[in-house]
């Protein structure tokens, strides 16, 4: 279902509309720290609103100790502006 989504969205993009979201309507200040020593760390933070209202964020895992982990981006939603978080899906093998 996941997949079929991106090739929607990469498929037909003329549907979508964009705008501009003001800094101070989301009041997003959390900051994910990932243990140094493990050699795995956080990276390619993204975010957007569906017309929904639904967010969807992801942020990928790189270093020397992801070789073992083909888990590379992790995919999560919100329904109620970011209060709380579910993961949805793991993209394998990709950046």
């Amino acid at each position: 279902m996941f997949y079929s989504l991106i090739v929607f969205l990469l498929i037909y993009p003329y549907f979508f509309t964009c705008k501009l979201i003001p800094d101070s309507t989301l009041d997003l200040n959390e900051v994910a720290y990932h243990n140094e020593p493990s050699e795995i760390y956080l990276g390619s933070p993204s975010i957007v609103r569906l017309s929904s209202g639904r967010l969807i964020a992801s942020h990928d895992f790189f270093g020397v100790g992801c070789k073992a982990n083909p888990t590379n981006v992790s995919v999560y939603f919100s329904d109620d502006n970011g209060e709380s978080w579910s993961l949805l899906s793991y993209i394998k093998h990709s950046y």
